[in-house]
């Protein structure tokens, strides 16, 4: 079993700030450093409400600062945007298995509950049914 992490800042198409994309942009640059869920659980702990400046660059920054990341390493991927052909890949995949909003979960490539997030029970219902029948 595996448990795979995907982008989807899809509120962001509308907006000019691109807070959600900046964000996925500096978690992938943490995990460069081995420190997404560090960095992970920092910006779900600190967000408040889209693009209204939570994810402002300047904070992303700090985030990184506060896990004492290798600055030079973080800001020249930040600045570089080096993820950005992953992240908007991992856009049109979910685009394409069709996920409309986040959370979203897939358990042996089905989506769990479209269109609302699946419940916990929900969760270990369909890892134990693949469990199950070993896939």
């Amino acid at each position: 079993m595996r448990y795979v992490y995907r982008h989807f800042p899809f509120l962001d198409d509308g907006s000019l700030s691109k807070e959600s994309d900046q964000a996925a942009h500096a978690s992938m640059c943490a995990a460069d450093q081995n420190r997404f869920w560090d960095y992970h659980d920092i910006l779900f702990a600190n967000w408040n409400g889209e693009n209204i400046g939570t994810f402002r660059d300047k904070r992303l920054v700090a985030f990184a600062e506060a896990l004492n990341l290798d600055m030079d390493k973080f800001t020249a991927c930040f600045d570089q945007n080096t993820h950005e052909d992953e992240i908007n890949q991992d856009v049109a995949d979910g685009t394409r298995n069709g996920v409309s909003g986040t959370p979203s979960v897939f358990v042996n490539g089905k989506i769990l509950t479209p269109g609302r997030v699946p419940s916990y029970e929900e969760i270990a219902a369909a890892i134990d049914a693949a469990s199950a029948s070993g896939n």
